[in-house]
């Protein structure tokens, strides 16, 4: 990853934390959360961009995340909190198989999985080296869906060398 793209996921990070406490943010806040950072130009851009991408909206004397933008950090802090150098050597897969006159809980069910770090091994087979969520089957149990689903702990998964890389994890 360039140090470009790896800069401006730290200044999302940073804007991600001045919206945790409150989906609503004056200006005076924003200025001094702004005046506070050392790379101001860099935080007002990445602002701007989330802005374009309808995760924050601007309204007369204040920044609001939208519904799109409380999703969006909430996948970025499922995908940052689980850390390679603490993987257990498991493996979390969850199967489902949800009948077709369903289908639209089927697509939400693999949104969901894509959101928390999933990776599919197959259409209805999807694995992930941390630990299982409660927000995520939460949202499993909301949608009705639980009852579809099998979820396996399991320790050797045959040629797994692909996922190993894709989630950055030590090759044996």
């Amino acid at each position: 990853m360039g140090k470009t793209s790896v800069d401006a996921k730290r200044h999302m990070r940073a804007l991600g934390e001045l919206f945790r406490e409150s989906r609503t943010v004056s200006d005076e806040v924003v200025r001094a959360f702004f005046d506070a950072y050392e790379h101001r130009k860099y935080l007002k851009q990445s602002l701007r961009r989330m802005m374009s991408q309808g995760i924050v909206r601007r309204n007369a004397s204040s920044y609001v995340l939208t519904r799109f933008g409380v999703r969006f950090f909430q996948k970025q802090k499922a995908q940052e909190s689980f850390s390679p150098d603490l993987w257990d050597g498991k493996w979390r897969i969850i199967s489902f198989d949800v009948p077709e006159k369903y289908c639209d809980r089927r697509y939400r069910l693999r949104a969901l999985l894509k959101e928390f770090n999933f990776f599919p091994l197959q259409k209805s087979v999807w694995v992930c080296p941390a630990h299982l969520s409660e927000k995520l089957w939460k949202l499993i149990v909301d949608e009705r869906l639980h009852a579809y689903c099998k979820v396996m702990l399991v320790q050797i998964i045959e040629g797994d060398k692909n996922l190993r890389k894709y989630f950055k994890l030590s090759q044996k």
